[in-house]
C-alpha cells in the first residue's frame, strides 16, 4: 500500500500498490546505493494515473547519483520523463529534466479548495528543475490545454484557452492567457508572473 510509504498530506491522498527494491552501503569514502521502484494504479485524488516507475544509481566514479522517472498510463502513454543527477554528500543537489505530455491537473483541485477548486486541464512541455545552495530554480515552458477552474469565493467558473507559461529561475510567467466566465460569457486577459523564493 503506496500510503504506508508516504506521510500524510490533507492536501494530497495517494492510492497504489508499491514494489521496491533497495540496496544501501556506506564506508568512509562512497555511499552505494541502488533504488527501483514501482507503483501500480497510482491515484492522487481520484485521479487515475497509471504506473509511476523510478529508479536512482550510484555513480560509482564520481559522488553522485542518476535518477530516472517516468509515469505510464494504462494505454502505455508517456505522461511524464524526468531524468537526471543527485549529488551532494547528503543528495541534497540535483539537476533533473522533465518531459510532460497531457498530464491532467485535476489532482490539484484539492490543493486549495477554498479560493480554487474544480481544476481541470491537461499540461504538456519541457522543463529543468536545479537545486543548488539550498535554492530550487527552474526553467522551461509548459502549454495548458483545455483549462477550467472555478473560485467559490466569487461563484464562478472559467475556461482557459490553450496557453503557455515560462519557467525561469523563480518566476513563473503567464503571457495572454484568455479566460471566459461560463455563466456569462464575459472573461479577460491574464499576464502577469509569480514568484517563489524556494
Amino acid at each position: 500500500n503506496l500510503n504506508e510509504f508516504l506521510p500524510l498530506y490533507s492536501n494530497f491522498k495517494f492510492a497504489g500498490s508499491t514494489n521496491l527494491s533497495l540496496f544501501y552501503k556506506r564506508s568512509p569514502n562512497k555511499t552505494l546505493l541502488n533504488l527501483n521502484s514501482n507503483v501500480k494504479d497510482l491515484k492522487i485524488n481520484n485521479t487515475d494515473y497509471g504506473q509511476l516507475n523510478i529508479s536512482l544509481t550510484d555513480n560509482i566514479d564520481e559522488n553522485n547519483y542518476f535518477f530516472n522517472l517516468s509515469l505510464v498510463d494504462h494505454k502505455k502513454n508517456k505522461i511524464i520523463q524526468g531524468f537526471g543527477e543527485i549529488y551532494g554528500e547528503r543528495m541534497n543537489f540535483f539537476e533533473v529534466n522533465f518531459d510532460l505530455n497531457d498530464l491532467d491537473l485535476s489532482f490539484l483541485s484539492n490543493l486549495s479548495e477554498k479560493s480554487i477548486n474544480e481544476i481541470e486541464g491537461l499540461a504538456s512541455g519541457k522543463f529543468n528543475l536545479i537545486k543548488r545552495d539550498g535554492k530550487i530554480t527552474h526553467k522551461g515552458s509548459l502549454n495548458l490545454i483545455n483549462g477550467k477552474l472555478s473560485i467559490p469565493y466569487l461563484n464562478v467558473k472559467y475556461t482557459i484557452d490553450n496557453s503557455s507559461i515560462d519557467l525561469n529561475e523563480n518566476n513563473i510567467f503567464f503571457n495572454n492567457i484568455n479566460f471566459n466566465d461560463l455563466d456569462k460569457n464575459k472573461g479577460g486577459l491574464l499576464n502577469g508572473k509569480i514568484y517563489h523564493g524556494n
